[in-house]
């Protein structure tokens, strides 16, 4: 190795794992056999394909799905003949991410979307022709093409069997690039690909031959047992037949004639390529633009699984639902549709943000106490059927519902009742204490706190709380021996329906 390269950094790495000038050629395919870019490009495509791309209409305020929109049936029943929604969206998205472009030709009929094709990377080039962006394509070609000049070359020998597709027929799904065409991730990350290839290699390499042994055996100098060679052969085979790896790990072995065994321990060379291989993973994640990927222990940590799939979502995942939205509703809605605003395109990551089913109906529950959604739309995030007079947004505590008589409202006075229980009970047990009134004023700190937070869930106020515990302490300091709560829950309930009111 030229030790001149310790200079140059990269290309010693591609000298030391022996890859580099050709030795691994870094394409498509083979990029895919490297585990951490087969696992980064499967996660995002995978999470594409599987989040729902609707096709909404504006309402102002809210929206709705149009449902009736030609568009909505490619995208969420059936894009064509072959793919399901979530294979087209995957496909595309990989596509973007390795070869830089995804494309899908759009068929109409009278002007409407009736089919959305999918055009294979390495058969297709983007360009700008007097001012116009469009696509050649091969459709028909079967050979594989490794670069856009082997495909360039094809389509001047054949020019009857290239297809020049305007970009309005095209959905166009662009990767980091210069505008008009993405950059193919196997060819800008090909140095680093060599290296992960190459190690991969290396290791394959190493497993079938064999890797160096542990124990190196020592023969006296000059002994006359082993003057000629296949004394040497004849004794080896002999031991390994006794000791070698066949044999078992229990066996002991002995050694005579003043022969030594020393064991070895692993190479600085052998540690170097462990920590390189640990690398891999960190270098495909920046790549990728992935928070972490999967078998990296030294990545970001985060206080619960929700903040690590929204910093993917953030830092990752959202670059290429944008860029999905985007293209699809220029080029699928009508131009006036798309200028009115009155239909857009939208995914719904609520999905992967979705925490545990406790978790997630305690937030239903709070999100329908509060007027955030109605019941029936509660229901519908949980993939529960609605029920009749669940559309109304009502506070289920303190509004009485479709099949629900006024009397039977009585779950906040329920709650209000336990809580006064509860106070009437630690109460008493100051007074019995004979506790000082500074004591228990201390104590009515933290309640108000309590008590308020139980009077917000049902849509009142926090000083509805205050008051109560001012009128309290008011009267524990002038008659404490009769200190009595009955008839407070009454005043508290008044109070938030009067802020229900406003």
């Amino acid at each position: 190795m030229d030790v001149t390269n310790f200079t140059r950094p990269a290309q010693w790495l591609l000298d030391y794992f022996g890859v580099g000038s050709g030795k691994v050629h870094v394409t498509h395919k083979t990029a895919l056999e490297n585990a951490p870019i087969w696992y980064g490009i499967n996660k995002i495509s995978g999470n594409v394909g599987s989040l729902p791309l609707n096709v909404m209409r504006s309402l102002r305020p809210g929206s709705e799905k149009a449902t009736d929109h030609p568009a909505y049936g490619l995208l969420k029943m059936r894009p064509n003949r072959f793919q399901s929604p979530f294979v087209f969206k995957q496909t595309l998205t990989h596509h973007a991410i390795m070869w830089g472009n995804g494309r899908a030709y759009i068929r109409r009929v009278n002007g409407v979307p009736v089919e959305l094709l999918p055009l294979m990377p390495d058969r297709t080039m983007t360009g700008m022709v007097d001012g116009e962006k469009w696509h050649c394509t091969m459709p028909a070609k079967n050979s594989a093409v490794l670069t856009d000049q082997d495909l360039m070359t094809d389509m001047e020998a054949h020019p009857d069997k290239t297809l020049m597709l305007p970009d309005s027929d095209v959905i166009h799904v662009q990767g980091f690039g210069n505008g008009i065409t993405g950059l193919s991730l196997f060819e800008v990350a090909r140095y680093s690909l060599e290296i992960s290839l190459g190690a991969d290699r290396r290791a394959s390499k190493q497993m079938v031959k064999g890797f160096a042994g542990k124990v190196m055996l020592e023969a006296p100098e000059n002994s006359p047992r082993f003057r000629q060679q296949k004394d040497i052969a004849e004794f080896m085979e002999d031991f390994k037949a006794k000791h070698g790896v066949d044999g078992s790990a229990e066996e002991v072995g002995m050694l005579i004639g003043g022969i030594k065994a020393n064991v070895l321990q692993m190479s600085n060379r052998d540690a170097e390529f462990i920590e390189q291989r640990k690398f891999q993973r960190q270098e495909a994640a920046l790549w990728l633009m992935l928070e972490s990927i999967l078998g990296d222990d030294e990545s970001v940590s985060y206080g619960s699984e929700e903040q690590k799939q929204l910093a993917y979502l953030k830092n990752c995942l959202s670059n290429w639902l944008v860029r999905w939205e985007e293209e699809c509703a220029y080029k699928l809605l009508r131009y006036k549709e798309f200028m009115s605003g009155d239909y857009f395109l939208k995914f719904n990551p609520a999905a992967l943000l979705r925490p545990d089913f406790p978790t997630t109906v305690d937030t239903l529950c709070k999100g329908i106490t509060h007027r955030l959604w109605n019941p029936n739309e509660a229901r519908d995030r949980i993939d529960l059927n609605p029920y009749e007079g669940g559309d109304a947004y009502e506070n289920p505590a303190i509004t009485p519902g479709i099949h629900q008589e006024p009397d039977e409202s009585g779950a906040m006075e329920a709650r209000i009742q336990h809580m006064l229980a509860i106070e009437q009970k630690r109460v008493s047990g100051f007074l019995s204490r004979n506790d000082s009134i500074d004591h228990i004023d201390k104590w009515y700190e933290k309640w108000v706190d309590k008590l308020g937070a139980v009077v917000e869930e049902f849509g009142g106020d926090w000083t509805t709380a205050q008051a109560h515990c001012v009128r309290s302490l008011n009267y524990l300091k002038q008659k404490p021996e009769t200190f009595d709560l009955s008839g407070s829950a009454e005043i508290i309930i008044e109070e938030i329906r009067n802020v229900q009111k406003v």
